[in-house]
């Protein structure tokens, strides 16, 4: 009950944390800046690098999927333009480079305080930058305890019971890999998990993947429900990136035990999220607006 309570709590300063930062940045963003933006971002495979690098360096794509639709949010950036980034972000979270990571959760201090003393101020662009960075540690710092949370989660014996259960089922395996991801936030955990699995059963591992792949677009889905459409419209694009791609890669999963002798799940990851990523890439506008209609028709839909 206590994990239930708490990630509930942590979701909360997620959710007012994303709304922070989009509301923030909204009015006290000068045009100058938008301007740069832009240029950064006039082609998809440039997002596509900022995406990428972005989540190489920080190692929890959760974290930066929710940072840009709070950017979006702010319309510092269009939801079409942000689809590059979602593709860059979609490999780095399937790579992990040790030497060059940082972890945000060191930050979360320095950064609140610089928020508080930025809020004191009279000047109201500067009251609003100061929210915003108050906004952005609320995001970090509940991700980050909620990879703490779901750290302590393995050891118990619901995920005891949970992974001897998943031997019997690529299903309930692509199951647990989502609701470990968006408990967790943490790709990089279900990896590891993912390649123990392997020795014995590499069936298993990859399901439990493109579970993970999956879960992560589920928080920042949350995240988004209190932002503006385009916002919104940003978190559905990287949740369907990865529903479709399970949906193509899973009936192929009888063929990828072939290369179990070759690649661990973790690098078969990595090729699927790059193949998946540079496929999408050349079809970034057509997948905006096969995006919108799926918005406009859930929106419409009865409940």
């Amino acid at each position: 009950m206590i994990y239930v309570i708490s990630f509930l709590l942590l979701l909360g300063a997620a959710i007012f944390g994303t709304h922070l930062i989009g509301s923030s940045l909204l009015d006290s963003a000068t045009e100058s800046i938008k301007n740069i933006i832009t240029r950064l971002l006039d082609q998809p495979w440039k997002g596509l690098l900022l995406g990428l690098i972005a989540t190489l360096i920080i190692q929890n794509s959760t974290i930066i999927v929710i940072l840009t639709v709070g950017l979006v949010a702010a319309r510092l950036f269009t939801f079409t333009q942000s689809i590059g980034v979602i593709l860059g972000i979609n490999i780095g979270s399937s790579i992990t480079i040790d030497l060059i990571t940082i972890n945000p959760g060191y930050f979360t201090i320095p950064i609140i305080l610089l928020g508080a003393i930025l809020c004191l101020r009279k000047n109201i662009n500067v009251v609003k930058t100061g929210y915003s960075l108050m906004g952005f540690t609320l995001v970090i710092g509940s991700l980050c305890i909620m990879d703490v949370l779901a750290t302590d989660m393995k050891e118990s014996i619901f995920y005891y019971d949970l992974f001897n259960k998943i031997d019997h089922s690529s299903f309930i395996a692509v199951l647990t890999g989502i609701i470990h991801t968006t408990l967790g936030q943490s790709n990089s955990t279900i990896n590891e998990i993912a390649t123990l699995f392997a020795t014995e059963n590499f069936y298993t591992g990859i399901p439990l993947i493109i579970g993970a792949n999956i879960g992560t677009g589920v928080m920042a889905m949350i995240a988004s429900l209190v932002t503006m459409k385009e916002a919104r419209l940003t978190a559905y694009a990287y949740l369907w990136l990865n529903i479709l791609g399970a949906i193509f890669i899973y009936p192929f999963l009888d063929y990828l035990v072939e290369l179990k002798n070759i690649l661990t799940p973790a690098q078969v990851n990595i090729m699927y999220n790059i193949t998946l990523s540079l496929i999408t890439l050349p079809f970034v506008k057509y997948y905006s607006s096969f995006i919108d209609r799926i918005y406009h028709w859930r929106q419409k839909s009865p409940m």
